[in-house]
């Protein structure tokens, strides 16, 4: 049997276990708004005899020393917390990406409702009463003033996305990195080391437990890292947790270490204007870590989490992105810009072009070309007068009013000097490129044609352009002369030497760049020296000398309608309009060019805002099932401490009856028969 006072132990143990889990009920019910608290929870184990039972078997009835209150510990499930912190580096990109397009939205917002584009009605207005006034010094003031506040607008909205990208860049570099990233690592690693060292004199530091997940619950906002803990043997027999933390590539499945044990590793942010890009400063590496990792270049490792968001915002190029090399495809404030630059650098060089005269000082035939109806068809481009001039080779130009006048004789062939009336235009379908031109033009024609009223196909395939307008557009004359037009097309394509002809480009721009660079942005565009000397140096007539490229009719206004028309034609917006081999951005005119990039926008915000509110919605959920394992329920703790009471009180109504037995033994135990 066991000793006389076993029991009493046994009950000094039951009582005592039952004030340990009381004391811990206790703490969870004070703690059950504190801020990371996890529930605790105290572990109880039934203490059993120990000894030679085997040996010294007298086969007694045996039976256990009661419970004990071993350790206290926290209810977590790595699961949940695994999946939280996933999300939460979701739910910290869509933050970090929605912040940052929304103030690129309160930048560029105004264009659709009373900026840019009210600018440009104001604009083509100003031309209207030019165009009436054409030699007016005082209207010329005013349509240049209205140009510089165009250009100006654009000038404050490239001046305002450029502070949006160097908030951004202050916030990542010193707040998010520079601040909470890498205090939380240097931290974290602390707490390790403090958490080991309790651990060792025989503590429990769930408190500071709590303080290290919490700490991890914000790192995993910031980035996409992963936590993991290994067994430690410290001593014999004594083995303690090793966490380490971090970043996982989700392309490569690469780990790179930010946390190992109570080591860390900071990260730095450069930037040079172009391109943000993330560094560490290393104390370690994880094992197994490939050595291809450049430690001075870490940004495409982070693909998830608030600094992705910025790194996105920063470095997105969105369409503008050179994917081969590398370049970050996201549309972030680098793609604003670049649409903005391929804005303002189209619209100047539209204007520019308008505005500038071709002139050949030696040859009169290919000047009359260029002072035609033709030549301003094509807006005296010579690639495309090329074109015609080849094309109309196989033109049989007709008066289908007078079928004594119906000229049955192409360009090439001699004309009769007398000239014809010319009102149709016929391309013979056996002349593929012919045909493919006039289909071009037809197509282009403003305003549309009809098929079957203004043009027309035959049973053979032959196609006959009736419209008045459009057969006068392509045809160099009212009345046609065949030898000028033959002999024009001979003197563009040669010198009478043999040689390629060229036409002299008299530059007269417009606009030009405000800091003497080569290239226009929405930055540095202004109104050019020429035109703040001269307001009159708008060229409002191309009816000018062939020699001297003067206006001979300084009362013309032919080009400042062509300036009025260009605002509602539709263009080609190339990322460089020099190069027509460069990528093709858009095709509209200049208001839907706006209305597409303030489109895209609001796309972008409302996108982002979604996936926000969608990440921030499943968050929500994980936390809620998290909180519902690891947080305090007070109707649970109450319930626990009703048990833990009346465990008490059986224990010590034990002990009385242990007293009670005892005082029985001693004081009356061999008194029979005094």
């Amino acid at each position: 049997m066991g000793s006389t006072f076993a029991s009493v132990y046994m009950s000094y143990r039951a009582m005592a276990a039952a004030t340990a889990a009381t004391s811990t009920v206790g703490n969870n019910i004070s703690n059950m708004n504190t801020e990371g608290y996890t529930r605790q929870k105290t572990v109880l184990e039934s203490q059993t005899l120990s000894g030679y039972k085997a040996r010294f078997d007298q086969r007694l009835i045996s039976t256990g020393n009661g419970v004990a209150a071993t350790t206290t510990v926290q209810i977590r499930d790595t699961f949940l917390d695994a999946r939280y912190r996933s999300e939460a580096a979701d739910t910290g990109r869509y933050d970090s990406i929605s912040t940052g397009l929304k103030d690129i939205e309160n930048v560029l917002d105004e264009i659709s409702t009373k900026g840019m584009q009210n600018q440009f009605d104001d604009f083509v207005n100003q031309l209207q009463n030019l165009s009436q006034y054409p030699t007016s010094k005082d209207i010329g003031l005013v349509v240049r003033t209205s140009a510089q506040q165009l250009v100006q607008m654009l000038n404050v909205y490239s001046n305002q996305l450029s502070q949006v990208r160097d908030q951004q860049a202050y916030d990542l570099a010193s707040v998010t990195v520079g601040t909470d990233f890498n205090s939380t690592v240097q931290s974290i690693a602390e707490l390790n080391g403090q958490i080991r060292e309790e651990f060792l004199y025989g503590n429990n530091p769930n408190e500071l437990m709590d303080r290290r997940n919490t700490l991890i619950d914000e790192l995993s906002k910031m980035a996409n890292i992963k936590v993991t803990t290994t067994a430690d043997e410290v001593a014999d027999g004594l083995i303690l947790e090793h966490v380490s933390i971090s970043l996982v590539d989700e392309n490569t499945a690469t780990s790179i270490g930010l946390v190992d044990h109570t080591k860390a590793n900071t990260l730095q942010v450069f930037d040079d204007g172009d391109k943000v890009r993330i560094a560490m400063d290393t104390t370690f590496r994880l094992p197994g870590t490939p050595k291809s990792v450049d430690y001075d270049d870490l940004t495409d490792y982070f693909n998830t989490g608030s600094i992705s968001g910025y790194l996105d915002m920063l470095n997105g190029h969105g369409d503008y992105a050179n994917t081969e090399e590398g370049e970050n495809d996201f549309r972030g404030i680098p793609y604003y810009l670049d649409t903005l630059n391929t804005f303002a650098k189209n619209f100047a060089d539209g204007y520019n072009k308008l505005n500038s005269i071709q002139t050949r000082d030696t040859n009169s035939d290919a000047m009359k070309i260029y002072t035609s109806n033709v030549a301003k068809t094509f807006e005296y481009d010579q690639a495309s007068m090329e074109k015609y001039l080849e094309a109309s080779a196989s033109f049989k130009f007709e008066d289908a009013t007078d079928p004594s006048n119906i000229v049955s004789k192409t360009v090439s062939e001699t004309i009769s000097d007398t000239g014809v009336v010319v009102n149709q235009i016929t391309v013979p379908a056996s002349s593929v490129s012919a045909v493919e031109f006039m289909e071009g033009y037809i197509e282009s024609f403003e305003p549309p044609l009809t098929l079957g009223i203004d043009y027309s196909y035959d049973t053979d395939g032959n196609l006959t352009l009736k419209n008045a307008a459009a057969v006068a557009g392509l045809t160099p004359n009212t009345q046609l002369a065949g030898n000028e037009l033959r002999a024009a097309k001979n003197a563009l394509f040669t010198n009478g030497e043999g040689d390629p002809a060229e036409i002299t480009t008299k530059t007269k721009n417009l606009f030009a760049p405000s800091d003497g660079s080569k290239e226009i942005t929405a930055a540095n565009l202004a109104v050019s020296a020429e035109w703040m000397s001269n307001a009159l140096y708008i060229t409002t007539t191309k009816d000018y000398d062939t020699a001297t490229g003067e206006s001979v009719l300084p009362g013309g206004n032919d080009n400042v309608v062509r300036m009025i028309s260009a605002v509602a034609q539709e263009r080609t917006f190339n990322a460089d309009p020099a190069d027509e081999t460069s990528p093709l951005k858009f095709t509209g005119t200049y208001n839907e060019f706006l209305i597409s990039m303030g489109g895209t926008l609001a796309l972008d915000v409302e996108l982002n805002a979604n996936y926000l509110e969608t990440s921030e919605t499943v968050l929500t959920s994980i936390d809620n099932t998290r909180e519902a394992t690891s947080g305090v329920n007070l109707d649970e703790e109450a319930s626990h401490l009703l048990t833990f009471q009346s465990a008490y009180n059986a224990a010590a109504r034990y002990f009385t009856a242990l007293d009670e037995m005892l005082d029985k033994l001693i004081n009356s135990t061999g008194l029979v028969g005094r």
